[in-house]
This record gives structure tokens, C-alpha cells and sequence, in this order.
């Protein structure tokens, strides 16, 4: 009985570390502290990852933070070669450090998604479209054949929604000058508040798989429209 006792303490210590792990994680995201201590870790095994696995001439890029990173794309769009360069808790000057991995390539096609976690750590919204001007000035400059397709920043938890909407907006003018394609997803995934819909979303900001399947429909138009001339 003694040992069975155990057992079960064990099992549920186990558990319940195991659920306090996530929430940690979780928490994490939101945190300062993960920028400094686990952020650099996931980078260095993204940027592994993303040498072992290069981008090339015929790969439509789909470039930003965890909520790309998390995107199954190659399931999604099968019979389409793509490229995951997303990294979890990335900011605007997170890729734009990185853009020459991408940039080196010169694919025909990068689907940007970027911004969500300058606002979540306090950046300045004009410090966040200076970077995002800069991330469109670099590829405008150094991959010229590179179509780009800027995605506005998806909903989160409401108090977000302001800053969302004059960021969106003030990235799409940009976009414009530069003579890239806008779009917004989130208009399939907001509720009336400016949240992702329950249904869409495990914690307010990262998406289920329902989330996915409706993002999915708005970028299939540009994912599978013909490439331009790799030659």
C-alpha cells in the first residue's frame, strides 16, 4: 500500500510540474525574463535549423515570430515548396538581424507577419515601423525580384486592439509606397472585442488548428498564385 502510495505521489508531482512547465513557458512569452534567457537558446536552434535546411531560389518564405513558426505551412499548401523562418518571441529587429539567411537565397516570394511581441515587450510603435521600414527597405535593395506580402498583425487580448489597428494601418501605408501586397487575416479571426475568437486560440495570442485553417484560406490566393520568373 506504502509503495503504491508513492507511486501515485510520484505521478502526480510529476503531472503536476509538467502543467506548471507550460504555464511557465507560457508566461515566459510575456515576459522580459525570456528575452533574455530563453530566447537566445531558441534562436541558436532556429538559425541551426535554418542553415541545415537553406532557403532557395524556388521557396515562398514565410518569415516572423512563433505564430509562423508554429504554422504546419508545408502541410498546409502541399505540392508548394516553402520555408519556415519563424522564430518564437522574435521582434522587428530580431529579423531584421537575420534577413541576410533569407536575403542570400533571393526567393520569389516572402509572406512577412511581424511585430506582435514589439508591442507585447514595450517597444514604441515608432521604433516597430522604423524597423518594419527598414526590414522592406533591405529586401527592396538587396532581393529586388523578392515579391513581398506584408500581413497585418493579428488580434489578441483587447487591450491590444488600439495599437493593432494604427500599427496595421500605418504598416499597409508603407507597404503601398513600396508597391507590396497588404494583407489583414485577422478580419477572419477577430470577435467584436478585437480578441481572436475563443475557438481560434489556446491563450489569447497563438492559434489552434481551427485559427490556422481560417488564415489559411486568406493566404492561399498568394501562396498559390504563379511565381515570378526564377530564371
Amino acid at each position: 500500500m506504502q509503495r503504491r502510495t508513492k507511486i501515485i505521489f510520484r505521478t502526480s508531482l510529476a503531472l503536476n510540474l509538467l502543467v506548471a512547465g507550460g504555464m511557465l513557458l507560457a508566461w515566459a512569452f510575456h515576459n522580459p525574463l525570456y528575452r533574455t534567457f530563453l530566447h537566445p537558446r531558441v534562436t541558436a536552434a532556429r538559425l541551426a535549423w535554418f542553415e541545415e535546411f537553406p532557403v532557395t531560389k524556388s521557396s515562398i518564405v514565410f518569415l516572423g515570430d512563433s505564430l509562423t513558426q508554429q504554422g504546419s505551412w508545408s502541410e498546409m499548401f502541399p505540392g508548394i515548396e516553402t520555408r519556415n523562418r519563424g522564430i518564437g518571441g522574435d521582434q522587428t529587429r530580431d529579423v531584421l538581424a537575420r534577413l541576410g539567411e533569407v536575403i542570400r537565397a533571393q526567393p520569389p516570394r516572402i509572406l512577412l507577419l511581424i511585430g506582435t511581441n514589439d508591442l507585447a515587450f514595450g517597444v514604441a510603435e515608432t521604433k516597430l515601423l522604423k524597423n518594419f521600414s527598414e526590414i522592406l527597405e533591405r529586401l527592396e535593395r538587396e532581393s529586388p525580384t523578392t515579391e513581398v506580402v506584408v500581413q497585418g498583425l493579428l488580434p489578441r487580448e483587447p487591450v491590444w486592439a488600439p495599437a493593432i489597428g494604427r500599427v496595421n494601418l500605418a504598416m499597409a501605408k508603407r507597404t503601398a509606397r513600396g508597391g507590396h501586397a497588404f494583407i489583414d487575416p485577422g478580419r477572419v479571426l477577430a470577435a467584436a472585442d478585437g480578441s481572436l475568437r475563443p475557438e481560434m486560440t489556446w491563450d489569447g495570442l497563438h492559434l489552434l488548428a481551427p485559427g490556422y485553417a481560417a488564415w489559411r484560406k486568406v493566404l492561399e490566393p498568394w501562396v498559390r498564385a504563379p511565381l515570378p520568373d526564377l530564371q
